[in-house]
């Protein structure tokens, strides 16, 4: 059996329920964990993934593709071929005038050129990671020919995966302006998408690590950045999330004028909890707007009738007992990580 590795197509062996994913389905190596297990993403035809699994190989059938072309291309002529090697001669020797001088001259007798010139970088660059020198070929290639789409997409995807490799080394700060970068080219939406999904995924983690140091201010930036670039369910959640823990933060320094428009700015990006309307409705009795709090804790009871704390709340408040001994609910749910992916290199045909 072949042995997988990351970034080869695989296709599931058997259904998985809890995943939501069925026998047959085709997903991306995209990371292999000290376990064995391969995490595997699954994306839609326009890129953007709807599923990660972490699975053994067992259910996984590695897929091979061959390239069928209809017709055979005709080989470059000698000249060509001349001014090819000489550039590439060149450009190894340090000599980027020369080099390009030469390249841009196979490249007027014969567009085909470009694709020659970038399938010989992407072959150098094959089994070695020295990151630094494929996106000086690649940006090098970018100024002989900004026309040329594989060029651009495959600079963009270098960008991408140097950066992925950085997040995972924990150089957020190097990960981040490696996507900016990325994201500057005009590429196809795929690569596109790609590139905004991981950049979400490392703003989110910054977003992550300022919550645990109780810097709730800078973590609803993050997160609020997180989903400027890719707004989806996730970043929506954890956007709301951040919003729904400023505001607990507010009402734990007595500040619940500030609390009450941020918890309605974590109910706006679709974080609707009872125990967060349950906080909400006693921010409103501080500032002395009961009828609004009865709403809320009306609300809270909607989405959680058996809730012993949220009925006892609306009991005091009905009955003018003391603000102060309404109680506050803990918030249940958490953020949710957005993980960076690698993207495959396109071979020009």
């Amino acid at each position: 059996m072949d042995e997988i590795k990351v970034l080869d197509v695989v296709a599931l062996r058997e259904d998985l329920p809890d995943h939501r994913l069925r026998q047959g389905e085709v997903g991306t190596v995209v990371e292999r964990w000290k376990d064995g297990a391969y995490e595997v993403e699954f994306s839609d035809d326009s890129g953007e993934a709807y599923a990660f699994a972490a699975l053994p190989s067992n259910k996984l059938m590695k897929l091979h593709f061959q390239k069928i072309e209809a017709v055979e291309a005709s080989p470059l002529s000698p000249e060509v071929r001349r001014f090819l090697d000489e550039g590439f001669a060149f450009f190894n020797n340090g000599d980027e005038v020369q080099a390009e001088s030469k390249l841009r001259s196979a490249i007027t007798l014969e567009p085909r050129s470009r694709a020659a010139i970038l399938n010989s970088i992407l072959r150098s660059f094959d089994t070695n990671n020295d990151w630094e020198a494929r996106i000086q070929a690649l940006r090098f290639l970018y100024h002989l020919a900004p026309e040329y789409e594989y060029g651009r997409n495959n600079l963009a995807i270098t960008y991408l995966n140097y950066g992925v490799e950085k997040a995972k080394e924990g150089d957020t700060e190097q990960a981040m302006m490696l996507f900016c970068y990325a994201i500057t080219l005009d590429v196809t939406a795929d690569i596109a998408s790609k590139v905004r999904e991981n950049y979400a995924g490392v703003v989110t983690t910054l977003g992550i690590k300022a919550h645990k140091k109780g810097d709730y201010e800078n973590a609803v930036a993050a997160m609020r950045v997180a989903c400027m670039v890719l707004p989806d369910e996730q970043t929506r959640h954890n956007l709301g999330l951040g919003h729904a823990y400023l505001a607990l933060s507010h009402m734990d320094r007595g500040q619940y004028e500030a609390a009450i428009p941020v918890f309605e700015e974590a109910e706006e990006a679709g974080l609707i909890l009872p125990e967060l309307l349950n906080d909400y409705a006693i921010a409103l009795v501080f500032v002395s707007r009961e009828d609004e709090a009865k709403l809320a804790f009306g609300r809270a009871l909607e989405l959680s009738p058996n809730n012993y704390i949220i009925k006892e709340n609306l009991t005091k408040l009905s009955r003018n007992d003391a603000r102060d001994t309404l109680v506050h609910e803990k918030v249940r749910v958490q953020y949710i990580p957005i993980p960076t992916a690698s993207s495959q290199y396109q071979i020009a045909a």
